[in-house]
């Protein structure tokens, strides 16, 4: 399963307002390592905007909305999201604007699949 199908399972409908402590960022994904497969190059481009709590991106023409666990002031800022479909999602994004997007997942079996890449603009 890839990242982005595994992203539109925990689809969210609405979008949400913007959030005041983030910036909108532009992202690639570029590396895709699945547990126990080689890794693989992809260009995956989405964006990031801010919603109240975290980031929403429009994924497979759906909406999903990651909420911030990290501390505001954390030098790496990472967003979670966990549907009741049994998917998790876990994004960091680190300073120098790379980020690391790592899904887990007992759709098909057990399942873990990591992305890498980097996002434009101000972290």
């Amino acid at each position: 399963m890839t990242i982005l199908r595994s992203l539109a399972v925990v689809m969210l409908l609405a979008p949400g307002a913007a959030w005041a402590g983030l910036a909108d960022l532009s992202c690639t994904l570029t590396k895709e390592c699945t547990v126990g497969q080689p890794c693989a190059e992809i260009a995956i481009d989405f964006n990031l905007e801010p919603v109240p709590g975290g980031y929403g991106a429009a994924v497979d023409g759906g909406w999903v909305e990651l909420m911030q666990v990290s501390p505001p002031e954390a030098d790496v800022k990472s967003f979670m999201l966990s549907s009741l479909g049994s998917v998790t999602v876990l994004l960091s994004l680190f300073p120098d604007g790379a980020l690391a997007l790592t899904v887990h997942e007992d759709i098909d079996g057990r399942h873990v699949e990591t992305a890498f890449g980097r996002c434009d603009g101000e972290i």
